[in-house]
């Protein structure tokens, strides 16, 4: 019998056979346990349920039938047999499948396709590879003189796999001309036939387009759902063993409920005992806006919503890599390990490290690490922690987005933090929304703080009438709020006095080198006192391998005491970064003046847990640089809040805090700012030019998420040359995952003056980004005042 290999994997699993079973099987247990989502996606889209499920499974069934071509199977043959002196030709296989596909659909009388538009034809065309309007991607292709093609007996080879629809499949097919002028070079136009299909493409896609311009959002939903379901069991079924995941996490309220308790109760001894605020969000079913002060449990709250319904798919957001880091800690407390996946752009490095000896593990293991964050890029685990950004992308149609969309179907998605987020990404938040809601999934939206506009916006947009709130929780007063005309050099003395009471201080600025500063200033001072080595520095210009000691140093497991407070650091001086990367809490709190928001935010770290007594948090004068670069947006809001703090101080309740948010952002709509309107603009265009079929091939993924302007960009100081060099050079991939750990992120202003100190690599490291700039392991990049970014 003919071996037709889909993978290069000797005996079945590599089988054609095998790999399009697989993909069949895993498309009907998708099509079960989203039955609900998927029908209301149907009647959304005027397309019937069962002719959504034909089409699906019919560009299943015939989505690799190009890898029978001679081609792909010498090529094949000679991975498997690991034998070489063969002649190797690489050619796209999706082509010839789409080709396959095409032939189906101009069979006269063909009952697989009720809709004019070929929905699986470029699903299949595009399972691999971005499309554009040239077709870039299949440039080789197109200039073969000798493209690949499948004979007949080979067709008939992949007909006979099982399929629901492979009868009608193969009446179309046998109408189809298998003869020479199929896969022939055409003399008279000077083409192969692969430029010949695309011009066919083309011919029928812009008839199509112009025909039905007024049924293009319709069209670019049925294109995203079929690709994205092509996608999903295709990548499924071509892995085995943990690299496959579940179709769902398998939850229930009473299950969460239970392990969220059993979880409690091993950390601190305690049962969980359901808040008000919580048992509200368990209870609804649909969209919800959160607002709840810190420590009100707002993430379990979350997980209650999200299995109080259905949902197979759990999809938390953060702000920052430090809280997705954490967050996805406690949800492999909750739910199976292997059910939790987490993404975002320092995720393989942490991945690797979490191992119980990251740095003794396989290489084999550190690959498996890579295989399954190529899943969790995408959002296919049951559970995904990931920073906002990650999913942002899917607005620019980069990567795989349509994998990212699909993952949305039925799913509970959680954006947590809202308030840290500028009118840009809220803007970018946004249009995610409003597509998660047309994919069926559920929204809920966090924040411990919320202005009016900012709460009526996400009320409008998600259709609630009000939000949860935490109402038992507003009356409590967890610290002192106090502002001064003072400089914090003026409260020297009081700080080294609460230091020898045993306090733990923070003083929090707005601008790397006010930290620094303040940093050396406090370092001479304490040098010969039993503080020298409870002092810290905490920012973002400090390479990963900094950042993560310093982090498990304040946060690590065991590192606290029972009020929430780091045990071997007693000073922290730290940027804005501490407002929502840190799960830890101090007696008494420096800020620098910054929108009430802001203020809010960090006050949320002092006295965290509610058991200090005599907590305390002063607000002193915002600087000149922080004025003119940091806040330089926001010059309205920080007055203000100026003029609100002089009246307001005390022992402040949450719900006093708010009516001082309400106060401070009263005529504030962010809806009307500049970046909020470019943002919605950017995404118009890109899905105006390219839906309802095409990618963005030539976007950076991380940089189209936000302004460039505060796109930051990983360098390496000159300082790690020789432990980079070694590690890249070491051929282990678990070493190269390590140089991550030496990269330090930059803004663009401060890159574009360190261009010139760039260091000249040898051309087998020339990909390394490594830079003559000074770098201290106690103060990070020393910081240039004109970068706004450095915070």
């Amino acid at each position: 019998m003919t071996h037709y290999y889909a993978k290069p994997l000797p005996g079945e699993e590599g089988s054609y056979e095998y790999h399009i079973r697989s993909c069949l099987e895993i498309a009907n247990s998708f099509f079960e346990l989203n039955a609900g989502a998927i029908k209301s996606f149907c009647v959304d889209n005027d397309v019937p349920y069962d002719a959504m499920r034909r089409i699906c499974f019919v560009a299943l069934f015939l989505h690799d039938v190009g890898k029978l071509g001679a081609f792909f199977q010498n090529r094949m043959e000679h991975l498997v047999s690991k034998v070489n002196g063969r002649e190797l030709v690489y050619f796209r296989h999706e082509l010839i499948s789409a080709l396959i596909l095409w032939g189906c659909r101009e069979c006269a009388g063909c009952r697989c396709f009720d809709d004019v538009f070929p929905y699986e034809v470029f699903a299949v065309l595009g399972h691999h590879k971005g499309l554009d309007k040239s077709w870039k991607n299949f440039a080789r292709e197109t200039r073969k003189k000798q493209a690949d093609k499948i004979s007949r007996e080979a067709l008939y080879f992949a007909l006979a796999v099982e399929s629901p629809y492979k009868d009608a499949i193969k009446r179309c097919l046998d109408k189809v001309h298998f003869d020479e002028s199929l896969f022939a070079y055409r003399e008279d136009t000077n083409e192969n036939w692969v430029e010949y299909f695309f011009r066919r493409l083309d011919k029928h896609f812009k008839r199509t387009s112009l025909d039905r311009l007024k049924d293009k959002d319709r069209l670019t939903r049925v294109c995203t759902f079929v690709r994205g379901v092509l996608c999903y069991c295709d990548w499924q079924a071509s892995s085995s063993g943990s690299e496959r995941l579940s179709f769902s996490h398998g939850y229930d309220s009473e299950i969460m409920e239970s392990k969220i308790n059993a979880a409690m109760f091993a950390e601190n001894g305690k049962p969980f005992i359901k808040r008000n605020f919580q048992c509200r969000c368990g209870r609804q079913k649909g969209n919800v806006l959160a607002i709840a002060p810190t420590g009100s449990g707002k993430t379990e709250a979350a997980l209650l919503w999200a299995t109080c319904v259905a949902s197979n798919k759990i999809i938390l957001l953060m702000p920052t890599k430090v809280t997705s880091n954490s967050l996805y800690e406690r949800m492999i407390k909750y739910f199976a390990e292997a059910d939790c996946g987490i993404t975002h752009s320092g995720a393989a490095m942490y991945l690797s490290m979490s191992k119980d000896d990251s740095y003794g593990a396989s290489d084999e293991e550190h690959g498996d690490v890579f295989k399954l964050l190529n899943k969790y890029r995408t959002f296919m685990a049951p559970v995904t922690v990931a920073t906002v950004d990650q999913l942002l992308s899917a607005n620019f149609r980069v990567g795989h987005w349509y994998l990212k969309e699909i993952a949305t179907l039925g799913a509970s998605v959680i954006f947590d933090e809202i308030h840290s987020y500028d009118p840009y990404m809220l803007g970018l938040i946004t249009k995610s929304i409003e597509r998660i809601m047309r994919m069926q999934g559920r929204v809920m939206v966090m924040s411990a703080t919320m202005p009016r506009a900012l709460r009526e916006h996400f009320q409008g947009l998600l259709g609630v009438d009000e939000p949860i709130t935490a109402d038992e929780l507003m009356g409590r007063s967890n610290c002192t709020w106090e502002y001064t005309d003072n400089s914090i050099e003026w409260y020297m003395d009081e700080i080294k006095e609460a230091l020898a009471a045993g306090r733990k201080v923070a003083v929090v600025v707005n601008s790397i080198g006010r930290a620094q500063e303040l940093y050396r200033m406090w370092e001479k001072e304490l040098a010969d006192t039993e503080f020298a080595d409870k002092i810290m520095c905490y920012h973002s210009a400090f390479i990963m391998r900094d950042r993560i000691a310093k982090e498990e140093k304040l946060i690590g497991t065991g590192k606290r005491d029972e009020y929430g407070r780091p045990k071997e650091i007693s000073l922290i001086i730290a940027t804005q970064m501490i407002e929502v990367s840190l799960d830890i809490s101090f007696d008494y709190m420096y800020s620098e003046l910054a929108p009430l928001d802001s203020l809010i935010q960090r006050a949320g770290r002092c006295n965290r847990k509610g058991n200090i007594e005599g907590a305390r948090f002063i607000v002193f004068p915002i600087s000149d640089v922080a004025q003119k670069y940091v806040y330089k947006d926001a010059a309205a809001i920080i007055g203000k809040t100026d003029e609100i703090l002089r009246k307001r101080q005390g022992k402040l309740s949450e719900n006093e805090i708010g009516a001082m948010l309400e106060e401070a952002y009263q005529d504030y709509r962010f809806i009307d700012h500049k970046d909020y309107k470019t943002a919605s603009d950017n995404i118009g265009v890109i899905w105006d030019e390219r839906a309802p079929i095409f990618d963005t091939v030539d976007y950076n993924e991380e940089c189209v998420t936000r302004l460039i302007s505060y796109v930051k960009v990983p360098i390496i100081p000159q300082k790690f040359y020789g432990e980079v060099t070694e590690l890249c050079r070491s051929g282990e991939k678990k070493d190269k995952l390590k140089v991550a750990l030496y990269e330090v992120p930059v803004g663009m202003k401060t890159l574009k003056l360190f261009n010139n100190k760039k260091c000249v690599m040898s051309p087998d490291l020339a990909y390394l980004d490594i830079y003559e700039i000074p770098y201290d392991d106690k103060i990070g990049v020393p910081s240039n005042n004109d970068d706004p970014l450095l915070c």
